[in-house]
């Protein structure tokens, strides 16, 4: 892990070809082993501020740094090689690949980032095991529950030791009571690697389970009391 701060968002500010702003003057630090909620009313640019922070889309003002790196210096191979290597993501509506196991799915992103096949194999294993998945990793998704995907979905985003989890929604799918699972597992999962979380979600719940507690809102984030 880097000493730097796993994510630093400085004066940023994003606004939209047709000229709407949805944010302006938004700063973050997010340290290690550290996890943040955001909520906000929709639209305001929830899903766009992660997307800045892993570099998929650009601001118009401010800057965006993962683990000591500001994005805007890389180039886009580079930026690349961050995601692959950096962060980890964690998605509402799951992305596993049907016609792998789960172990194949999980090991992705460590193959990606230059992991050989064996060796990321082993850490998918390893990672499926942390969620209770452990004796299922020759399965296909098919036969999984949405709560048993999200945990899937958990263990492919920390198989590569990021330094940044970067979860959008991730229990939007799911019952009151997997919701509540899933967020637990995650939260110390993040806490027990040293990574950072930053979470956005529309449940108050979920937000609650968080370190810090915060609201977008078109003139930066704010403290939820």
């Amino acid at each position: 892990m880097t000493s730097a701060p796993p994510l630093v968002l400085e004066s940023l500010g994003k606004t939209l070809p047709n000229g709407r702003q949805l944010f302006a003057n938004l700063s973050l630090t997010v340290s290690a082993g550290e996890c943040v909620s955001i909520q906000g009313e929709s639209g305001i640019g929830k899903s766009t501020l992660l997307n800045l922070a892993a570099g998929l889309d650009t601001p118009s003002a401010g800057m965006v740094e993962v683990a000591g790196r500001k994005l805007a210096d890389l180039s886009e191979a580079d930026l690349t090689a961050l995601r692959g290597q950096q962060i980890g993501f964690v998605f509402q509506s799951f992305h596993v690949l049907p016609y792998l196991t789960l172990a194949q799915n999980v090991a992705l992103p460590a193959i990606l980032s230059g992991d050989p096949r064996d060796a990321a194999l082993t850490k998918a294993r390893t990672r499926l095991s942390e969620v209770g998945l452990g004796d299922r990793h020759g399965d296909y998704v098919a036969a999984l529950s949405g709560g048993e995907l999200q945990r899937v979905a958990i263990a492919r985003a920390l198989v590569h030791d990021p330094v940044l989890i970067l979860a959008d929604e991730p229990t939007g799918n799911l019952d009151p009571d997997t919701s509540n699972e899933i967020m637990d597992l995650l939260a110390r999962t993040v806490r027990s690697t040293g990574a950072a979380m930053v979470l956005v979600t529309h449940s108050p719940i979920d937000a609650a389970m968080a370190d810090r507690q915060l609201r977008l809102t078109a003139s930066g984030m704010e403290p939820i009391a």
